[in-house]
């Protein structure tokens, strides 16, 4: 069985969303359920949080489920299903372990910058949904 994958999608009052840089791509932050352990959703993604990001629980507000997107991994070719969320935070981030940057991001300077296929699919949805 694959583990589900779960996004952030934080955008901030000028409409503008963080994407992290993840070897040399830009991605939402993102994190793999853990199945084994029966791990829900909101937790995985407030623990990857913290420990990519360095935000604590305390800081960051997980609002409604956005969309599920279907993904076909290009190294692995496994399918993937990427569950997303709305998020909001109330500190600064500060990249840790395998991200190398974080920024807040417009619709338009997304199409300049290299980004997974699945983060390039989940961007034009929002924007097709007034949400960018």
């Amino acid at each position: 069985m694959n583990q589900p994958v779960i996004d952030a999608i934080i955008i901030n009052s000028s409409k503008k969303f963080l994407l992290v840089k993840k070897k040399d791509k830009w991605i939402f932050p993102w994190w793999k359920q853990d199945i084994e352990t029966n791990e829900w959703e909101i937790d995985a993604l407030l623990r990857e949080l913290k420990e990519e990001i360095d935000l604590l629980r305390s800081q960051v507000k997980v609002g409604e489920k956005y969309k599920e997107f279907e993904w076909i991994t290009p190294n692995s070719w496994l399918h993937r299903v990427v569950h997303t969320y709305f998020c909001e935070i109330s500190w600064s981030i500060a990249p840790k372990n395998e991200i190398t940057d974080a920024q807040y991001m417009s619709y338009e300077e997304s199409l300049t910058i290299d980004c997974s296929d699945i983060t390039r699919q989940i961007v034009e949805t929002l924007y097709k949904d007034w949400y960018l």
